[in-house]
């Protein structure tokens, strides 16, 4: 996420925006993305509890994109699939024990 939002600004000033109201858009919405993605990543780290819901809404929108990623005029139907892979992977992850555990929450039948 990082990455893209530097990426996309270098983009923006270099050439500029089609609809500059649309540009600013999606770089709020592109820098919004990157602090959730530290958040989630920083409460990983310190093993917060609520970071799990962080990663797993993180997900679901990988999901979401991955799906629409097949779809459309520009379907990249390669890139959806590993979109699809990685999220699913990722709230499997998530919900495991041993992470269940790390951030401080029981799973029911341990």
């Amino acid at each position: 996420m990082i990455i893209a939002t530097v990426l996309t600004v270098g983009v923006f000033v270099a050439r500029g925006a089609k609809v500059e109201s649309d540009g600013i858009a999606y770089l709020v919405c592109l820098v919004i993305g990157c602090l959730w993605v530290v958040a989630a990543a920083l409460g990983a780290w310190l093993a917060r509890g609520w970071s799990r819901g962080l990663v797993i809404t993180w997900q679901l929108i990988q999901l979401a994109v991955g799906v629409g990623a097949m779809q459309g005029l520009l379907a990249g139907p390669l890139i959806g699939v590993v979109l699809l892979v990685l999220g699913l992977a990722g709230i499997v992850l998530v919900l495991t024990p041993s992470v269940s555990r790390s951030l401080g929450r029981e799973p029911r039948g341990s």
